[in-house]
């Protein structure tokens, strides 16, 4: 086998354990975003999209804006 360019780092400890008070949206977003492999990771954009996101209006700003709610 050859060795991959990247670490395969399997999750010993769930993220609900990690950042309990983050709920599934939130943590659904935050293994987006710790991807260990570059070639699947997600551009800012794109992070953007996803759905803990949706509900924000472009004025919303800050953990205290309406549609943060997934965060705490």
């Amino acid at each position: 086998l050859t060795p991959l360019p990247y670490p395969i780092c399997p999750a010993t400890v769930s993220l609900v354990n990690i950042v309990p008070k983050l709920n599934a949206t939130g943590r659904d977003l935050l293994q987006i975003l710790l991807e260990c492999n570059p070639t699947q990771h997600i551009s800012a954009e794109e992070a953007q999209q996803q759905p803990c996101f949706s509900n924000l209006s472009p004025q919303a700003s800050g953990p205290h804006a309406p549609g943060w709610s997934w965060l705490i």
